[in-house]
């Protein structure tokens, strides 16, 4: 989500709490329910979709073959950090054959929602594994006009000296908890955001 002038996470909680049901697909509703407070930052919550299950049964009664349709509602379980914005998701073969197919229909059903519709915002779920595919983007884009990084207390990796340390130490002195850095510029200059988008990939 890139509108800066919006709290992502106060709207993502909201959206979150409201438990939104939209239909993705023509028969294929997909709901967000059982939604739990964990700790101060995080929240459970069930994912699944309804769809409706044709059943081929026999009666004994009229000794004849019929067929039943009854609404089924497989769901997994996932857990969302609202600071970090970071997702867990419980692999469930009966709602999709990858956890990442059920992040993008959770992807679809927050984009649906009214709230972030009217922010002209939009929601992305990726693994958090590899920045290249970002990277690509970058690269390949015809303009870079708006570019954010956020950042944390230090960790163990390595981190940019020119741009991610001295923030850090400015947290520390702070004593603050995360920051932000944001430039614009009619088009950014590539291999300095590549750097920087490479650091905070790895921390």
């Amino acid at each position: 989500m890139f509108n800066q002038d919006v709290d992502r996470v106060n709207l993502l909680r909201e959206i979150i709490s409201e438990k939104p049901s939209a239909e993705l697909r023509q028969g294929y509703w997909w709901h967000i329910g059982n939604v739990r407070k964990l700790g101060r930052h995080g929240a459970y919550f069930a994912l699944g979709r309804t769809t409706k299950s044709i059943v081929e049964l026999y009666d004994p009664e009229t000794r004849d073959f019929i067929v039943d349709e009854h609404p089924e509602s497989p769901y997994t379980h996932a857990y969302l950090d609202y600071p970090l914005q970071v997702l867990a998701i419980g692999y469930k073969p009966r709602l999709a054959p990858y956890a990442k197919t059920i992040a993008k229909q959770l992807e679809k059903l927050l984009n649906q929602h009214e709230k972030l519709q009217y922010v002209d915002m939009t929601a992305d779920i990726a693994p958090l594994n590899d920045p290249r595919d970002f990277l690509t983007h970058l690269k390949e884009a015809a303009v870079v006009g708006n570019f954010t990084a956020e950042f944390t207390l230090p960790n163990p990796f390595d981190s940019e000296e020119d741009f991610e340390k001295p923030f850090q130490r400015f947290i520390n002195e702070s004593e603050g908890n995360k920051g932000k850095a944001s430039v614009s510029g009619k088009d950014l200059n590539r291999e300095v955001i590549e750097n920087i988008a490479r650091t905070c990939a790895a921390s």
